[in-house]
């Protein structure tokens, strides 16, 4: 089958006649639009005299980057859905509870992806259960991006490559591979740690494009995912 099943609730996402090379254009364009303007807000929105007191030295940076971050992706997602529809489609549908195998693939993928991070790459994994402040906000900042993330990644590619026509694992690939992309800031010095966050991430994208399909195109599920994995560990591995 070539295209994704249809959601429960929505418009349908099967092919609709239009090209294979149109739709493979457009994603890739309209992803990397996304991807640069999400990381050049992050980075030149300097928003440090805005985070709360309790946030000090990198924490502060780190803050500040993911508030800059999130509202940027959100903005975005909200900007591009005045224009395509497969964006307003995939808002609609990130309410949507999907199925119980759609839920079980996202917990299994972030599991396994929460757990590479905190006994590869934390120094002290202990610290993510550590109660203050600072762990709130820091995880909370950034959850966001649960929900733009997979509206973008998961829901507009996706939908528009189905409607191409494209066959499934190529709507999986260019999602996974896009999402991957837009993690490219989390790349350190050595080669495991240039290499997981883009094979580990485009992994974890894949697994989470596989629960959509499962979840008949609702989003719910990774959505809700996502989120938890970023509130988990995110916070621990940019401040590592």
């Amino acid at each position: 089958m070539s295209s994704i099943p249809q959601p429960e609730a929505g418009e349908p996402l099967f092919p609709d006649g239009t090209s294979k090379t149109s739709a493979i254009v457009e994603v890739i364009v309209i992803g990397a639009a996304f991807i640069v303007l999400a990381h050049a807000a992050a980075v030149g929105l300097r928003l440090e005299t805005l985070m709360p007191a309790f946030l000090q030295g990198p924490s502060r940076t780190v803050g500040a980057t993911f508030f800059a971050g999130a509202a940027a992706q959100i903005a975005l997602v909200l900007a591009f859905a005045i224009v395509f529809k497969d964006v307003r489609r995939a808002i609609v549908n990130s309410l949507q509870f999907g199925t119980i195998p759609a839920w079980g693939a996202a917990l299994i993928a972030i599991s396994i992806h929460a757990a590479t991070i905190a006994f590869f790459f934390l120094d002290d994994p202990v610290q993510i259960f550590e109660p203050s402040r600072r762990n709130l906000f820091l995880s909370i900042a950034p959850a966001f991006d649960g929900w733009s993330q997979e509206v973008f990644f998961r829901g507009y590619v996706i939908y528009r490559l189905a409607r191409g026509g494209l066959p499934i694992l190529a709507q999986i690939a260019v999602s996974a591979l896009l999402f991957a992309a837009i993690h490219v800031g989390y790349i350190g010095d050595d080669l495991l740690s240039v290499i997981w966050p883009m094979f580990g991430t485009a992994v974890l994208g894949g697994f989470l494009a596989w629960s959509v399909l499962l979840a008949r195109g609702a989003l719910l599920p990774v959505v809700f995912c996502h989120a938890v994995l970023i509130v988990i560990v995110q916070p621990w591995l940019a401040l590592s």
